[in-house]
């Protein structure tokens, strides 16, 4: 009954939207989350991402300092569907996607010796309801990039460009800019993300593939026959002149 409930309120409270105030409460830190990076997440990244036998890894010692946790959303998909269909309203209204929904991801900057060293993400394990560590990117340059996003904004991580951005009201700053084409601060209702606008190859794209597939099995498969056609005609031929 309880997950149920919590189910529910996420569904009620998992997406802002636009122009409404992306308030830090929005994205707030479970109890379990802030517990488990302040007790167990450096042990974690010691035990996966520590040096090993081949001398490779990062040894995080006793100068390895946490950053501030920080909530993850992404792009929800009525706000992408109107990306890649045209759509440029992002006014507030009844009828108006909300552009972000979150994620069940924090992401924790991780310094060691005070020397950015990458970004950890934690998440909340749908099966035993624990926070756990999801997977660290050894990438000190995407560390500092996202411990610089202002605190009131919504970090939104965008898979499908690798790219994040922080969001304030209605404007898309991005962090990282990955894929995306976007290169500074952008109002919502002009944000166009290239994987977004982009859909897969249309049949007018893939026919010329297909086609080609297509004329190559059939050229295999009329060899194929008129060899054993003409073996059949040998064998005829020579059984008719006899011994």
């Amino acid at each position: 009954m309880v997950p149920t409930l919590l189910a529910a309120l996420a569904v009620l409270l998992g997406s802002v939207a636009p122009g409404a105030a992306l308030a830090p409460a929005s994205g707030s830190v479970p109890d379990r989350v802030a517990e488990y990076v302040a007790d167990g997440l450096t042990a974690r990244l010691a035990q996966l991402y520590g040096p090993g036998a081949d001398g490779t890894g990062i040894d995080f010692d006793d100068s390895t300092t946490l950053g501030t946790v920080t909530r993850v959303w992404e792009w929800s998909e009525a706000f992408l569907a109107g990306r890649a269909s045209g759509s440029r309203t992002t006014t507030p209204d009844a009828d108006t996607p909300a552009p972000v929904t979150l994620r069940n991801e924090w992401i924790v900057p991780v310094s060691v010796d005070s020397d950015m060293v990458g970004v950890a993400t934690v998440w909340i394990n749908p099966v035993n309801e624990q926070a756990e560590l999801a997977e660290f990117a050894p990438d000190p340059k995407l560390a500092a990039a996202l411990a610089a996003a202002p605190p009131e904004a919504a970090l939104v991580r965008d898979d499908a460009t690798h790219a994040w951005f922080a969001v304030t009201d209605s404007t898309a700053t991005p962090l990282v800019s990955g894929s995306s084409g976007v290169t500074a601060a952008t109002p919502l209702d002009r944000l166009w993300l290239t994987a977004a606008a982009t859909d897969t190859p249309g049949a007018e794209e893939s026919a010329p593939i297909v086609s080609a597939a297509v004329i190559v099995v059939a050229v295999v498969g009329v060899l194929t026959v008129s060899a054993l056609v003409l073996v059949g005609m040998r064998r005829t031929a020579r059984r008719r002149a006899g011994p």
